[in-house]
């Protein structure tokens, strides 16, 4: 299963208690509970174009914008 992280869901005191997150092929939504914790795992922002301007623009003056099988696009830094 692919997912697509949506949102991550915080108690009344902000502390991450869980997460939605939408599935990539049929597009519906799945919520997750997290009793002892929330681990984000969801690389880097290389096929976002905007943040790479915004935090590496000496970077993307390097390299081609290849965008193949990638799916880095900062949503998990952003969340």
């Amino acid at each position: 299963m692919s997912t697509a992280l949506v949102k991550l869901v915080q108690d009344d005191a902000g502390k991450v208690t869980g997460l939605i997150a939408q599935d990539v092929n049929d597009e519906h939504y799945i919520k997750i509970n997290a009793s002892k914790g929330v681990i984000i795992t969801a690389g880097g922002y290389a096929t976002n174009t905007k943040m790479m301007q915004a935090l590496q623009p000496q970077t993307l003056a390097m390299k081609v914008n290849f965008r193949i099988g990638s799916v880095c696009d900062g949503s998990g830094i952003k969340a």
